[in-house]
């Protein structure tokens, strides 16, 4: 559009491109600080996600470690059961070889 030659056209030509220019701005402004306060909400959610997620991992690590311990003390248990009862073979062993001596 070609700006208009009359100084009365010209000044108000040039005070509507102003206003259109500060609503543009103003709503890029709107656009702007909507876009921050999705960030900001986003940001919070996602805060809280990663608190609970970190909370769901903590029991998750002490769950595993009293399952290995209790595993880890089973086989200890069985490991000194199945000792015993080779040494009493053992023993009931060089017994006998001790008696057919």
């Amino acid at each position: 559009m070609k700006p208009p030659s009359k100084q009365d056209d010209l000044v108000e030509y040039l005070l509507r491109r102003l206003e259109a220019s500060e609503n543009s701005i103003k709503t890029c402004e709107d656009v702007i600080s909507n876009e921050r306060d999705l960030r900001k909400e986003s940001s919070k959610q996602m805060k809280s996600e990663i608190k609970e997620l970190n909370s769901i991992v903590e029991l998750e690590k002490r769950s595993l470690s009293d399952k290995v311990s209790a595993e880890l003390d089973s086989t200890l248990k069985q490991a000194v059961k199945s000792k015993v009862t080779i040494k009493k073979d053992l023993d009931k062993v060089v017994k006998t070889k001790n008696m057919l001596s």
